[in-house]
């Protein structure tokens, strides 16, 4: 494998551990991964949480009838739970579900503080990084809701800047894909209000990768649908990627 092809690499794996929360990718903790909204589980949707007696920071307990294999997700979309009342440092804070019981569900990284009696919240719905052999846009494909894939070629390269150092600009490319369960505009809106929430997390500055990136963010095109049929909504979001190679190696 190429450096460049080490330097982007390394970047789309930062990019999608801050998506999907965790550090598989050595992201760090500045993201728990990113809850986005407007869930197409029937099941899901409008879901809503009341804490109960004896919960901490990483054990949320209240009444649920979901089965283990529905709250905790390893090849799908994952799901997280969303503070909206409580102590203020709680709330809008997003932890993803890893493991269930019948009466509580334990997060993979602790709310700020302990939720109490009476706190709420909501079920939110994340994104799946889609594997390597699965084309995004297949007509054949299932079971891909809120997948998401990365793409950039190398780019343009700058003018070389310190000791063997070289620095490229390219265009990122985030194709999100979501299950049609609407009306048209309905599902379009889905996919862009989620994309626009995917785009405020990861170019913040303590987001960023800090082996190869260098910024992330910029003017680009709007973003657009570019694959719709009768089952699948496939839209694009681009994005400014500057990013650095050691090519003392090249």
């Amino acid at each position: 494998m190429s450096v460049l092809q080490n330097s982007l690499g390394g970047i789309f794996d930062h990019i999608a551990d801050v998506i999907e929360g965790g550090n598989s990718y050595a992201a760090g903790t500045a993201q728990k991964g990113i809850a986005g909204t407007r869930t197409h589980d029937p099941d899901a949707d409008g879901i809503s949480v009341v804490v109960e007696a004896g919960s901490s920071t990483t054990s949320v307990k209240w009444t649920n009838t979901w089965a283990t294999d529905r709250w905790v997700k390893t090849t799908a979309a994952p799901w997280f739970l969303l503070l909206t009342s409580g102590d203020a440092r709680n709330v809008g804070a997003a932890r993803k579900i890893t493991s269930w019981s019948a009466t509580a569900v334990g997060v993979g990284v602790a709310f700020p503080v302990a939720p109490t009696v009476a706190d709420t919240g909501v079920i939110r719905e994340g994104f799946r990084r889609i594997r390597n052999d699965v084309d995004l846009e297949n007509e054949n494909q299932d079971g891909l809701d809120r997948s998401f894939h990365l793409r950039a070629l190398p780019g343009k390269r700058w003018q070389r800047s310190g000791n063997a150092i070289e620095f490229y600009e390219t265009t990122l490319e985030l194709r999100l894909r979501t299950l049609t369960r609407a009306r048209a505009h309905e599902a379009e809106a889905s996919a862009m209000e989620n994309l626009s929430i995917i785009r405020s997390i990861i170019t913040r500055h303590d987001a960023r990768d800090n082996t190869y990136m260098q910024l992330l963010g910029g003017e680009e095109d709007q973003a657009e649908v570019v694959k719709r049929d009768a089952t699948k909504i496939v839209a694009l979001d681009k994005y400014r990627l500057v990013y650095r190679i050691d090519s003392a190696y090249v």
